[in-house]
């Protein structure tokens, strides 16, 4: 389970950058 929690968010971090970026343009 707590790998699984990590995967989750390393994915988060990930896509953080990516909503940014959308929405900047």
């Amino acid at each position: 389970m707590n790998d699984n929690r990590e995967r989750v968010f390393v994915f988060d971090v990930a896509c953080l950058p990516i909503h940014i970026t959308t929405e900047a343009y």
